[in-house]
């Protein structure tokens, strides 16, 4: 792969786990997706605060677990870095090349409260 993907989800967490197909994303119904194509918006404006948020010592964990989001990173190097996150709770979920990986607390990630509720596609 040479260049890196990042595409945001907006997840429905109201609706409860779906079946995982098409319109889902590790069970969790797709509202809305945006492709990031911009190398300096990923790693700006996603990926860094997105690490950042997970490594706030301040952030606590409640267990609601309804998320609102989900980003797939496409690496560098092939692996595919899926989160579904709940801000709600601050926990999040990741999962690598399609297998639940690892998960645990996430503060704020200022980026994604500008992410559109609509039901369409943007690039």
């Amino acid at each position: 792969m040479d260049d890196p993907l990042v595409t945001l989800y907006r997840l429905d967490g109201d609706a409860g786990r779906q079946p995982d197909g098409e319109n889902t994303f590790h069970d969790w119904i797709i509202l809305n997706t945006r492709i990031i194509t911009d190398p300096d918006t990923q790693q700006n404006k996603i990926l860094i605060p997105l690490q950042a948020g997970i490594d706030d010592p301040d952030a606590r964990q409640r267990r609601c677990f309804i998320p609102r989001h989900g980003i797939r990173h496409l690496t560098k190097d092939g692996q595919t870095l899926d989160y579904v996150i709940c801000f709600q709770c601050g926990s999040y979920h990741l999962y690598r090349n399609g297998e639940r990986a690892t998960g645990g607390t996430i503060g704020p990630v200022d980026f994604l409260r500008s992410f559109p509720r609509t039901n369409k596609q943007t690039r």
